[in-house]
């Protein structure tokens, strides 16, 4: 995979990247860390950049997520491709309590914390 740093020794990494933003998520424990142009972002300010403007389709039982809901998000004409920098069918943990991944049309996100769920279908 292109995406993977491994230095003997060292932990895995992946690396995805849409424009100036970059998501690093270490293969070991799971981390994750956003990036801008070089510097820390939050996760709630990355996702706001890159599927910001989605629309909210649905919500559906959490089977096989990481939380109990899982909401879907229709991209823009588009945000295909910001969600397409992504992998598709793994979810991802943008930030503590929300995980995302896509099917290649849609957008999937799964809040674990019960007040992110709320004030995301909102």
């Amino acid at each position: 995979m292109d995406n993977v740093i491994d230095f003997p020794g060292a932990r895995r990494h992946l690396h995805f990247r849409w424009r100036n933003i970059e998501l690093t998520v270490c293969r070991q424990d799971g981390t994750t860390a956003w990036t801008e142009d070089g510097n820390e972002i939050d996760g709630a300010q990355a996702m706001a950049i890159l599927f910001g403007d989605f629309d909210l389709a649905g919500c559906l039982d959490g089977v096989g997520s990481p939380g109990l809901a899982v909401l879907v998000y229709e991209p823009g004409r588009h945000g295909r491709n910001r969600m397409l920098a992504f992998p598709a069918h793994e979810w991802l943990e943008a930030m503590p309590g929300l995980w995302f991944t896509h099917d290649g049309h849609r957008l999937l996100l799964s809040p674990t914390d019960p007040q992110m769920a709320t004030n995301l279908t909102q």
